[in-house]
């Protein structure tokens, strides 16, 4: 189990590790990539009912993000934050879903995609502000 140090290290890295990939994908998504993620939202979306399902959805979700990067060693780093952190962050979604937050998680995902079709690389990183400072709240 992570205690609260652990939860905050994992935060603090994937958040960093994030928003360099969104600066990246924002150079250099291709076309196929875009519908990569737009798959894996719509993955999420019909997850949404399903507490068990979503959580490894919506790793997927950024797994491709991450992916749609083109770094290896990225793609690696983020596979040993995301392996550590998916039994918290499936706690984490058994909340959400109590407190009728997966819908708005998968609704910011969406609000994401929408930045990275656009290029709106400041709107995408407040994003990734805001649902990281979402998921720091949730686990700690």
């Amino acid at each position: 189990t992570l205690n609260r140090e652990d939860i905050e290290d994992f935060l603090e890295a994937r958040y960093f590790l994030e928003s360099f990939t969104l600066e990246k994908v924002m150079r250099t998504i291709r076309p196929e990539e875009m519908a990569g993620l737009e798959s894996a939202h719509k993955e999420m979306e019909n997850a949404l009912g399903d507490p068990e399902a979503y959580p490894e959805k919506d790793i997927a979700f950024h797994q491709k993000l991450v992916e749609a990067a083109g770094n290896k060693v990225l793609a690696s780093m983020a596979e040993a934050i995301y392996s550590r952190m998916r039994e918290q962050i499936g706690k984490s979604m058994v909340r959400h879903l109590k407190a009728d937050n997966l819908r708005e998680s998968w609704e910011r995902h969406g609000d994401l995609l929408e930045c990275i079709r656009n290029k709106d690389l400041p709107g995408a990183l407040g994003l990734r502000r805001e649902m990281l400072e979402y998921s720091r709240r949730s686990n700690t």
